[in-house]
């Protein structure tokens, strides 16, 4: 009875917390921490996930190890997610350079779904209020070494990770373990206009679960980027990053950031879609589309901006991404601070 107990009222919570990671991710029941998928940078959101070859500073980190290689000083970074009413995220950490190592950074994110209360079921079917609350919580740290090669035309990166996963379903506690590593690297070509960018997310395992003997695979994910400044249009950054989670459809990830006053003030742009998506999207154009097809990915269309500004030796970067979502689901804002010092 316990165990059953256990299996619904992780189902429960986990189901609480992946509410929007299922209407992208299909595996979102068969894998662990999902929250690893998330994207806690404003400035990759707004440009829908495109910044893997986006060239940028400690704040990238999580979604390519090879980005805080740039940081010349040092770098602290603090930001927020809504994901759903009472679902949030935050990352922070600290980059700094040390001379002949690279830049180290101490990274934190984490995702809480916030006290609910536990709903069973009851007679003929009814809800049956407990007065019982549970809270699902996930953690993340983890320690990045990042440097350039080849004259700062190669930035490479690999971040390491300790996974902590804990359920509340009072009266009993529960808690999982993981390690996993990232591996990113950006290479810069014709004067730092052209980038290319890949990495590996979350290669690792479970080493413990919830239920003993049994654990799930991590999201393992493969993502290849390119952007590119136009020669006559300098103000502006294209990208698209191509990814490949486990077990899931190939992604899309379409952006652009313009500069609208040089160095201080950008706006960005993207749309994701999936393999899935653009498949029905041919199928409409030969009149043969399913009618009840659900674009599989959570984000569509995103937008953005950032700011940049500076006082005597510090600089301040922040960066607001919003993710405009499948019908159900309300945008999700994304705010990102930096500073430099």
């Amino acid at each position: 009875m316990k165990l059953c107990r256990l299996i619904i009222e992780c189902c429960f919570i986990a189901g609480i917390c992946t509410i929007p990671l299922q209407a992208q991710y299909q595996s979102a029941g068969s894998v662990s921490y999902q929250h690893l998928l998330l994207d806690y940078d404003a400035r990759s959101v707004g440009m829908a996930g495109a910044s893997v070859a986006v060239p940028g500073n400690s704040i990238g980190v999580f979604a390519n190890s090879a980005l805080p290689a740039s940081v010349k000083r040092m770098e602290a970074l603090v930001g927020y997610q809504l994901v759903l009413d009472g679902v949030w995220g935050a990352p922070l950490g600290i980059s700094r350079r040390f001379p002949g190592v690279g830049v180290i950074t101490v990274a934190l994110q984490g995702l809480t779904s916030g006290n609910i209360e536990v709903v069973e079921e009851g007679l003929d079917h009814e809800p049956l209020y407990t007065g019982r609350s549970a809270y699902d919580q996930y953690i993340s740290s983890g320690i990045s070494l990042s440097r350039a090669f080849l004259n700062n035309q190669l930035h490479a990166g690999i971040t390491l990770r300790g996974l902590y996963r804990r359920l509340n379903a009072s009266p009993e506690t529960y808690s999982s373990k993981a390690i996993a590593f990232d591996l990113g690297v950006q290479y810069f070509l014709m004067s730092d206009r052209l980038v290319l960018g890949a990495v590996v997310r979350n290669a690792g395992m479970e080493v413990s679960s919830f239920v003993e003997g049994t654990t799930y695979p991590l999201p393992l994910m493969f993502e290849a980027g390119v952007s590119y400044v136009p020669r006559y249009l300098s103000s502006v950054r294209l990208a698209l990053d191509v990814n490949k989670i486990r077990g899931e459809y190939a992604g899309f990830e379409p952006g652009l950031e313009v500069e609208i006053y040089p160095r201080v003030l950008f706006a960005r742009f993207g749309y994701a879609f999936s393999q899935s998506d653009l498949s029905e999207q041919f199928k409409k154009f030969s009149g043969d589309q399913d009618e009840n097809y659900q674009k599989s990915n959570w984000s569509t269309l995103c937008t953005g901006i950032g700011i940049r500004t500076g006082m005597q030796q510090v600089k301040i970067q922040v960066d607001i991404g919003l993710e405009f979502r499948v019908s159900w689901l309300p945008p999700s804002p994304v705010v990102s601070a930096l500073v430099e010092f």
